[in-house]
């Protein structure tokens, strides 16, 4: 089980920024939870809840990973 005070530490890109994270969930609480817990940490968060629709960042975004339930 991990350390309460640990954070996802993801390598940054070129521009010293981290990647994106794309959240699929199709409930929407649970996509702002997630929202909130890593936008503090500097994470650009990319959300949806439609499966379809979440592709689209993939092509315009440098996505380091996709948490999805």
């Amino acid at each position: 089980m991990p350390l309460e005070d640990r954070r996802l530490d993801l390598f940054a890109g070129e521009t010293g920024s981290k990647p994106a994270v794309l959240l699929l969930d199709d409930d929407e609480r649970d996509l702002m939870l997630l929202e909130q817990i890593l936008c503090p940490d500097g994470f650009q968060v990319l959300k949806t809840t439609d499966p379809t629709r979440a592709f689209e960042p993939l092509g315009s975004h440098p996505v380091g990973i996709v948490i999805s339930d």
